[in-house]
């Protein structure tokens, strides 16, 4: 099934429209543009908490898990297929797919933050960037759709645990501004 899946998307999808747009896609996941969108947050006094969880949860879903994954479960890219176009080089293991982890790991802690606030434009904008990230891994031909599937997994865990995080650290923080006022 996996073989089948990505040959639908990286063959079937092809247009020059599609590798552009993937292309921006899988960039838009790394972590120097998360940090582009969480640093600006985390300075505003009023968005901090929701740039702290953004930001960490990218480092725990894209980074920590991600790549302790790669180096835990080898696993060949479908790069090395004859069959399959490849718009990137990459040589190291191919599960999870880590720019997905990252992506799901901002909208997860985005997400969550968000519908506390009753934003649900917000959070379906966000699992639909991370959702496409996903499938621009597949269709630049760099990661099987088992391994965007674990790494949106990891990316859920490390957006919920930033989420927990953030929660702990900003009502200490709320709290001992209150204790003071």
């Amino acid at each position: 099934m996996d073989v089948e899946i990505f040959r639908f998307i990286n063959l079937g999808w092809r247009n020059p429209f599609f590798d552009v747009f993937f292309a921006l896609l899988s960039y838009s996941a790394l972590g120097q543009v998360v940090a582009l969108v969480a640093i600006p947050l985390f300075i505003n006094k009023n968005r901090r908490a929701i740039g702290f969880a953004v930001g960490i949860g990218a480092i725990i879903g894209g980074t920590i898990l991600g790549q302790s994954f790669k180096t835990w479960i080898p696993r060949d890219r479908p790069s090395n297929q004859t069959y399959a176009v490849v718009q990137e080089p990459h040589k190291i293991s191919s599960f999870p797919s880590s720019h997905t982890s990252c992506a799901f790991g901002v909208a997860v802690a985005g997400g969550i933050l968000a519908a506390r606030r009753r934003k649900w434009g917000v959070v379906a904008g966000l699992y639909f960037w991370a959702t496409l990230v996903g499938i621009s891994r597949i269709y630049r031909g760099v990661h099987w759709p088992t391994d965007v599937l674990g790494g949106a997994m990891i990316g859920i865990v490390g957006g919920c645990v930033a989420v927990l995080l953030a929660d702990l650290l900003f009502k200490v923080a709320n709290d001992e501004s209150a204790a003071q006022v």
